[in-house]
């Protein structure tokens, strides 16, 4: 399924700004880090329901993720953009290629 990656942009952009943090201590949390107390963005587990199973890596994505995921979606429409224009520029060189040598 492909997917908008102007719109996943445009999504990245509207979350809280900042360097998020994983905090594994009591609750697994992440911090924006933009000010002088943590902000509460998500919890990664249900301690009243016991489900601790891989919480500590599933914080580290989330606040990877904050500055991963822009970065990796602006790449990915750069090289989209770049592939555009070299297949414009190829089909231009096929042309002169085929005009100048008659086919």
């Amino acid at each position: 399924m492909a997917r908008d990656l102007e719109k996943d942009l445009a999504i990245c952009e509207e979350a809280t700004p900042g360097k998020w943090e994983a905090l594994l201590d009591s609750v697994a949390m992440v911090d924006p880090g933009e000010i002088s107390s943590v902000v509460w963005i998500c919890q990664m587990y249900d301690e009243k329901a016991g489900n601790f199973h891989n919480y500590e890596n599933n914080a580290r994505f989330v606040a990877a993720s904050r500055e991963g995921w822009p970065y990796a979606i602006r790449r990915a429409m750069q090289a989209e953009e770049k592939v555009d224009r070299l297949e414009n520029e190829l089909r231009m060189l096929q042309d002169e290629l085929n005009r100048r040598c008659g086919a």
